[in-house]
């Protein structure tokens, strides 16, 4: 293989430098008009090498002490600056025609060193396995806590519903005591004692309505008697909207339904027994029949009407 031969051209002043022909001749550039007295003035020695090669070089200060201790112009010292930029570049050029091979064969001719390399890699692929590790880590935590959140969340929608299940059984235990049904279930046994201080208060709120009128007293033609089955009907459909707010599928609500009919059937019965009490009253037999309806009972209050 032909071994190619490097040229380097360059017109920039070197700082520093390897080799540089001591027998380089200074010629400096003398005018016409000079007299023969200016030609027997001594011109300055070549710029020493050692002075390049100190490790404390700094071009600045070197060519503002070169030009306080030289008898040379500017333009001489640019001059010979160039020149030993020149020099330099051509041994540059000599040096690397002289041992291409060696630079051509210069990754190939490494040796030593695997241990090293094997000792870097070995650190660089425990590195790697500490890292899955940690994002592994990192993952597990993650779902723990993300189920952890999710169960958080599914307790505390339970004990919102069983909550809700308490006060709506209560509910169901102060209609019943309303429409006179027999003892309640062994679940309000097991009520605790806010819920038997609300049926208190319930109570009382109906024994002040209760007194608020007289019995036979009408309020906008309507007897107190209708009054009250309307609060029993209200007080029934809500129970109803709960159960289904709370969910029918839940044994808890399930097992409330006979008492749930049992409510109803009374509170049909009270409004059948007052349609037949009415006699001519027309608004009242309005009133209790728009009450049937809220309890989608209209086949009962056929019923009620066919046995006046």
């Amino acid at each position: 293989m032909s071994r190619p031969v490097f040229s380097i051209n360059t017109s920039l002043p070197a700082t520093r430098s390897t080799s540089y022909a001591s027998t380089t001749a200074y010629s400096p550039t003398i005018s016409n008009s000079s007299d023969d007295t200016d030609l027997a003035l001594p011109f300055p020695e070549p710029l020493p090498r050692s002075d390049f090669l100190a490790p404390s070089f700094n071009p600045s200060t070197y060519l503002s002490t070169v030009s306080q201790n030289r008898h040379q112009t500017l333009e001489d010292l640019r001059s010979e600056l160039r020149t030993r930029s020149q020099a330099l570049s051509q041994e540059l050029l000599e040096l690397v025609n002289a041992h291409y091979s060696d630079f051509l064969g210069l990754g190939t001719s490494l040796k030593g060193g695997e241990d090293r390399v094997q000792e870097v890699w070995g650190g660089l692929r425990g590195f790697v396995r500490e890292v899955e590790g940690i994002r592994a880590s990192v993952v597990e935590s993650e779902i723990e806590v993300r189920d952890a959140m999710a169960e958080r969340r599914r307790v505390r929608g339970d004990i919102e519903r069983g909550r809700r299940m308490v006060d709506w059984e209560g509910g169901l235990g102060r209609l019943e005591e309303k429409l006179s049904i027999g003892s309640r279930s062994s679940v309000k046994e097991s009520t605790v004692g806010d819920s038997q201080d609300e049926d208190e208060d319930e109570e009382e709120s109906d024994e002040e309505e209760e007194e608020e009128f007289e019995e036979g007293q009408a309020l906008n033609g309507i007897s107190l008697e209708i009054l009250k089955l309307k609060r029993r009907v209200d007080e029934y459909r809500l129970l109803e909207y709960e159960a289904e707010q709370i969910g029918q599928e839940y044994p808890f609500v399930t097992a409330q339904q006979p008492r749930m009919i049992q409510c109803r059937k009374m509170i049909l019965l009270d409004l059948s027994n007052s349609l037949r009490q009415t006699g001519d009253d027309i608004t009242g037999r309005l009133e209790i029949m728009s009450l049937f309806r809220d309890m989608d009972a209209s086949r009962e209050a056929i019923s009620a009407l066919k046995s006046r």
